[in-house]
């Protein structure tokens, strides 16, 4: 089979096993936690893909290998794990999906500090990180934790509707709706 990886600006993305597998995610993921502040926070979110459930796993276990806190929001829209990476003023955040591609694919997308992806600049800095192919390594008492955040998306949804005017047409129709 092919080699499907593909690395851009957008993050990574492939088709599970051919391009996309565990030592490539670890290799990336070990790239992106160095990038970030020392026991840094870092958000992490999917979407419904059947592979997303155990690339999270492996996501996690990297970045808490590499001493950061992974607070796992679950299934949740992209623009959730920004919002929430801004909101609660994490270091990052991971967004395991493959957008349009087909679901044999998978990708992780990268985001730092503000809820904003990461620019060329730091893509370029991970990918550099990641040929390096440097694994690691921490003492027991070094490693991170791994979380869960589950009122990410009412934290995003209350802020959407307490964005809203009230007297204008989308706050009345949202006013009546409640």
């Amino acid at each position: 089979m092919e080699r499907t990886l593909k690395v851009s600006i957008s993050g990574i993305r492939g088709i599970i096993g051919a391009g996309l597998d565990a030592a490539t995610l670890v290799s990336y993921v070990n790239a992106y936690a160095l990038l970030m502040k020392p026991r840094s926070t870092i958000a992490l979110g999917r979407d419904t893909r059947i592979s997303g459930s155990a690339i999270v796993n492996i996501v996690s276990g990297a970045l808490a290998m590499a001493g950061h806190t992974v607070l796992d929001l679950g299934i949740v829209p992209t623009p959730t794990v920004l919002f929430t990476v801004r909101k609660r003023k994490f270091a990052g955040g991971i967004i395991v999906t493959a957008s349009h591609n087909p679901i044999e694919w998978n990708a992780l997308k990268f985001a730092g500090a503000g809820g904003r992806f990461l620019v060329q600049r730091q893509i370029d800095e991970l990918i550099r990180e990641q040929k390096k192919n440097s694994p690691i390594t921490n003492p027991a008492l070094r490693t991170g934790g791994i979380g869960e955040y589950p009122c990410a998306i009412q934290d995003h949804i209350d802020a959407i509707v307490a964005s809203v005017d009230a007297k204008s047409p989308a706050g009345r129709l949202l006013t009546n709706m409640n």
